[in-house]
């Protein structure tokens, strides 16, 4: 959210800049070469507040990573898998006379 909204701001500036440079250019307080020099310092005075609102912007998605992978981590561990069922052939829903209707396989 820091990043569209410094942005933003950057442009308004920007558009702020331009129109009342334009108004006084037009009634002769102001140079063109005088205008576009303001205008070019006031992009280069937002060059770095862009970059730390990206650096920002960078930390916060990192952070976030960050807590879904230790919320993972911190998860109990799952149950081992039995290797056998303990029913050695018989299925007690067969009368213990019948082979297991769901057999465990070894691979």
């Amino acid at each position: 959210m820091t990043g569209p909204s410094v942005n933003f701001i950057n442009n308004l500036s920007l558009a702020l800049i331009s129109m009342f440079g334009a108004l006084l250019f037009l009634f002769g307080g102001l140079g063109l070469g005088a205008l576009s020099s303001f205008v070019l310092y006031s992009r280069k005075f937002s060059g770095p507040i862009n970059e730390i609102a990206n650096i920002i912007s960078e930390l916060q998605s990192a952070c976030a990573a960050a807590e879904r992978v230790f919320r993972l981590i911190d998860e109990p561990a799952e149950p081992e898998d039995r290797a056998e069922d303990g029913c050695a052939g018989r299925c007690p829903r067969r009368g213990g006379n019948g082979a297991c209707p769901v057999r465990l396989s070894a691979g």
